[in-house]
């Protein structure tokens, strides 16, 4: 080791060039990998924020399951099938609405929007990152409750948390005031509020009737197939024995024929990259053969003045593999800093993009790779430099 620290440090424009190939190679290597994963995580956490989490099934049911009396009934039913075998489930509703801010007891004029009555789970259903203060609580009390807005509403009615809101659902039903309790990013470019359903059947019973379009029933199993996931909901109709007629459970995302596509260039661009990794490899043992016709005189002296066949050997080997290994030591590291330092600082709070993991498996496969660079570009011409003929190179 001494020694080749001695070979690297006094040929170092050698080194470096011999080195650079590799360490591009490497760090390409993970950054496709990284790129690839955050192409993807952009596209779902979009489609998550406003359709669902992937996968996620939706259908329709009747009025006459979501009224005070029968929620109840309703949401333990559906913790038996649903929360009891690992899944996740919400019920929403969407009412066009207006609401205005709360200033010294005076509302001012009113801002159409929708109003979303929801269970408490549908965070759990769909990802909307809390930007503020809380999502709606758990449990089953009903007062005080609070409402969470959406950040396109949060920037129009100027509410904050902590700040009250006078809303009122369009029809003949009476105006409310309620605290915002929190703001969250749901991916809607529409200013929308939030609040519990069980609170709003508990204030106004018939506001599950108030529109001609009954609640929706979303259901996700995080890792489950489609089919497996509409089987559920199949069980969960006839349980129910409420499902609407010919409301067969929906898809809710768009994203599968794109999910296909981008995995299919994923391997399409890993295949270069590899590529590229087996170039430098190449590179490094065509390096290794030229130096070696270079250092042909060197290496036969250092055996005229006492070095064996095995240190020579061992000599030139030992040099290339602490050259590939550091490397490919030093793309990692970069890489690691870059995608776990810099990387979440380009994304935006709202956009629910979850912060990139560093692709583990990739840095492996590229530390293998520079070692096994290191023992290919190094083995031949350390077995040709062991092999070289002291007497013949002297004389000449």
């Amino acid at each position: 080791m001494r020694d080749a620290a001695l070979d690297l440090r006094a040929h170092k424009v050698r080194s470096v060039l011999a080195a650079l190939g590799l360490f591009i190679a490497i760090l390409s290597l993970v950054a496709v990998t990284t790129i690839g994963t955050v192409v993807r995580e952009v596209f779902v956490a979009q489609d998550e924020q406003t359709n669902g989490r992937l996968w996620t099934m939706a259908t329709t049911l009747d009025y006459g399951l979501v009224t005070e009396a029968r929620l109840t009934e309703v949401t333990k039913e559906l913790d038996r099938q649903v929360s009891a075998t690992g899944g996740h489930y919400a019920l929403q509703m969407e009412r066009p609405g207006e609401a205005a801010p709360i200033l010294d007891d005076f509302a001012g004029e009113s801002e159409s929007l929708r109003i979303v009555l929801a269970t408490v789970d549908l965070n759990l259903v769909r990802r909307m990152p809390v930007l503020g203060g809380t999502w709606l609580p758990e449990g089953e009390a009903v007062f005080p409750d609070g409402v969470v807005l959406n950040d396109v509403a949060s920037r129009q009615l100027g509410g904050s948390v902590g700040s009250r809101l006078r809303i009122r659902l369009s029809g003949n039903l009476l105006p409310y005031d309620r605290p915002v309790i929190g703001i969250v990013a749901d991916g809607r470019r529409e200013p929308r509020i939030y609040q519990s359903l069980r609170s709003a059947l508990h204030f106004n019973p018939s506001i599950t009737s108030s529109s001609g379009q009954g609640p929706e029933l979303l259901v996700h199993y995080p890792g489950a197939s489609q089919a497996m996931i509409r089987e559920k909901m199949r069980d969960i109709g006839d349980a129910l024995a409420a499902q609407d007629q010919g409301a067969d459970p929906q898809v809710t995302s768009s994203l599968a024929d794109f999910l296909t596509s981008l995995e299919r260039t994923q391997r399409l661009i890993s295949v270069v990259a590899a590529v590229t990794l087996f170039v430098a490899v190449v590179g490094l043992l065509n390096i290794g053969l030229a130096t070696l016709r270079e250092r042909t005189r060197e290496l036969s002296l250092r055996r005229a003045i006492g070095a064996t066949r095995k240190r020579v050997l061992g000599l030139v080997l030992t040099t290339t593999l602490t050259l590939s290994t550091l490397a490919a030591a030093l793309a990692i590291g970069i890489a690691y800093i870059g995608v776990t330092w810099y990387v979440p600082r380009l994304l935006d709070p709202a956009s629910a993009i979850d912060r990139p993991g560093f692709p583990w498996q990739a840095a492996v496969y590229g530390f293998i790779a520079a070692v096994a660079a290191g023992l290919s570009g190094g083995l031949v011409p350390a077995i040709a430099a062991a092999r070289v003929d002291m007497i013949r190179v002297l004389r000449e």
